[in-house]
């Protein structure tokens, strides 16, 4: 039984009993209860977009000093986040890459 199901039985409501404002409320919460929990494949897909669009905002000549170096540090985290995901894929490439070469 969904949360917010168990959340209207326990105040004595059924969804029926809702006014309008309060059945968007609900949807939009049982949305978001509903949505798959974020996989490391949905960072590798999410991360270079991320990246290049802070890239682009810090392109801005008009940033102040505070906001580029803000841009600077998301930029930093987001590749090491990158760099932490995708390390373990590309060390096994690397090293497969090098067993097959000695092996020629």
């Amino acid at each position: 039984m969904p949360a917010l199901h168990k959340l209207l039985e326990k105040m004595g409501l059924k969804y029926e009993d809702l006014r309008e404002d309060e059945k968007k409320t609900y949807e939009q919460w049982s949305t978001v209860l509903s949505q798959s929990e974020i996989t490391v494949e949905d960072l590798k897909k999410f991360l270079p977009s991320y990246i290049a669009g802070i890239e682009q905002e810090q392109n801005d000549y008009q940033n102040s000093e505070k906001k580029d170096l803000y841009l600077k540090a998301c930029i930093r985290n987001a590749k090491m986040i990158q760099a932490f995901i995708l390390g373990p894929e590309q060390r096994k490439a690397w090293l497969e890459k090098n067993i097959n070469e000695r092996m020629k």
